[in-house]
């Protein structure tokens, strides 16, 4: 297990539930701080341009509301999103439409999830937040579904765990139902790849002790 310099604050910069009970799973020492972005994506944005641009926004959005009270953190910030075989990307359905169409994209095949995970060492000097270090990694899983009906898909929407999920669905939750098989991270189908995060973290502690 990785131990941490307990004097540096870790600030997770999201309100993500999912987030903090995977930080919270392997009793990581963190506090949450709320941020907010425009997460559009730009016509024609590659995927991997894309969660790269959220998670350094959010770093930087973070920059102004980290506490006064603080000298120094180390902020963690994430963005998750699915990925078909033909490069569309699969974010948060906007309605049932919406949903329905990924979904039946998905049905008896194969997705990936990505997320893009950035770790930034913060010092307040002349009472203004500067970022000194910054570091990120995107990690992808393969995702297979089963074969998905018109009233499987209805059900599901109308228990209300898909609306605010990358790709309609939430592992961790009755989503796991849909799931026949994955390659790679389940922590990071969940929305914050545990292994890849706490390595960032303990390079970032490590850099500047």
């Amino acid at each position: 297990m990785y131990q941490f310099n307990a004097t540096i604050p870790i600030i997770l910069a999201s309100t993500s539930p999912r987030r903090r009970e995977l930080l919270d799973q392997v009793a990581l020492p963190h506090t949450c701080a709320a941020v907010s972005i425009d997460e559009t994506r730009l016509v024609e944005e590659a995927a991997i341009d894309y969660i790269g641009r959220m998670v350094s926004q959010k770093a930087q959005a973070a920059l102004q509301v980290l506490p006064k009270a603080m000298t120094e953190c180390v902020v963690i910030t994430a963005d998750t999103i699915g990925v078909l075989p033909d490069g569309a990307v699969l974010q948060k359905p906007s309605d049932f439409a919406d949903a329905c169409a990924m979904w039946r994209q998905m049905s008896n095949a194969s997705h990936q999830v990505w997320t893009a995970v950035q770790v930034s060492r913060m010092a307040q000097r002349g009472g203004q937040w500067q970022m000194d270090y910054a570091e990120r990694t995107v990690v992808r899983t393969d995702v297979k579904f089963i074969a998905l009906t018109d009233s499987m898909m209805a059900h599901y929407w109308h228990t209300g765990e898909p609306q605010d999920k990358a790709g309609g669905y939430a592992i961790q939750g009755l989503g796991a139902a849909w799931v026949k098989a994955i390659d790679g991270s389940y922590s990071n189908v969940v929305g914050l790849p545990l292994v890849e995060t706490l390595d960032l973290l303990s390079q970032a502690m490590q850099t500047h002790q």
